[in-house]
């Protein structure tokens, strides 16, 4: 049994203080908890204060996560979003509210329970839904650090492939009439459209077939030549500048390349400290245990 789960605080309202200089007239004045929207020390000073949190979760033992061989995984935590993976649900999920409170308590944090989201994963029994409430329980999936994350595989890819390479159709016909060279153009791509699939192809290791590619490529051309007849062909603008192209980008280089990335990453476990290697290790071990033995919890809390 598996639940994914989002979590979101409100911060308190900003309370007030009088302030009398001098013996001369009180004025009211706001003491500020926190920092300015955008400034760069936020995600330094949240993830500073979120840290006792996560601290707490992983060393309380009544909180089961999910165990591949001699490790348990309870969490990740990248700035204010954090994504708890949760075993046992009737004993583990009351320990967990529990200490989400105690923290709120402490911090000044609210969990707002309307954004906070669930997915269950292999459960069977319903009853589980009344340690939850008022959690809201989504059992398509949920989008977590720009992914939109599912159960089935299908649903992985028309989630997120296929709903970006619609959206990169739309803009680049909102683009089309810009007054831009070829050059401008092929830029345009390489800023704005290339870190979008980059993105996809190292968070999500999935099988993409070529036909992808060619739909992709086919949306692309038009932009660069304006809904003109192409005067040079693709694979030529993909080049390198030593051989006479001007470096368009090849996605389904780059989509290889990610692939490539995470199969060097495994050749060199011994010396890597990525979290998924070792999962990767056991499953891939016939002789342990499997998945499907106990009921698990996937939580997922952002702020």
């Amino acid at each position: 049994m598996q639940i994914y789960q989002k979590w979101r605080y409100f911060k308190p309202s900003i309370p007030y203080k009088i302030t009398r200089l001098l013996g001369q007239t009180a004025f009211l004045s706001n003491t500020i908890r926190g920092r300015r929207q955008g400034c760069p020390s936020s995600p330094l000073l949240f993830a500073i204060a979120i840290e006792p949190l996560a601290i707490a979760i992983c060393s309380d033992t009544s909180i089961a996560g999910i165990k591949f061989g001699t490790s348990e995984h309870k969490l990740s935590l990248y700035a204010d979003d954090l994504l708890l993976y949760i075993s046992d649900p009737y004993t583990s999920v009351p320990p967990l509210l529990k200490c989400l409170k105690e923290y709120s308590a402490v911090s000044g944090y609210k969990l707002n329970y309307t954004k906070s989201e669930i997915l269950p994963l292999n459960i069977q029994d319903n009853n589980i839904r009344a340690l939850t409430d008022p959690l809201k329980w989504c059992n398509s999936g949920f989008k977590y650090l720009g992914i939109q994350i599912g159960k089935p595989d299908g649903h992985i890819f028309k989630q997120n492939y296929i709903k970006l390479l619609e959206q990169t159709k739309c803009n680049l016909q909102r683009w089309m009439d810009l007054p831009l060279s070829l050059i401008g153009r092929i830029n345009t791509i390489k800023m704005n459209i290339l870190p979008k699939f980059t993105y996809l192809f190292q968070c999500l290791p999935i099988n993409v077939a070529k036909s992808f590619f060619k739909e992709l490529n086919k949306i692309i051309t038009p932009f660069i030549w304006q809904k003109k007849n192409p005067r040079v062909k693709l694979i030529s603008l993909q080049a390198p500048y030593s051989k006479g192209g001007i470096n368009l980008p090849n996605f389904r280089n780059y989509y290889l390349a990610s692939q490539y990335r995470s199969i060097w990453i495994w050749l060199q476990a011994e010396n890597s400290e990525v979290r998924w290697v070792p999962i990767e290790q056991h499953e891939m071990n016939p002789t342990l245990s499997t998945l499907s033995q106990k009921g698990r919890l996937i939580l997922y809390w952002s702020n």
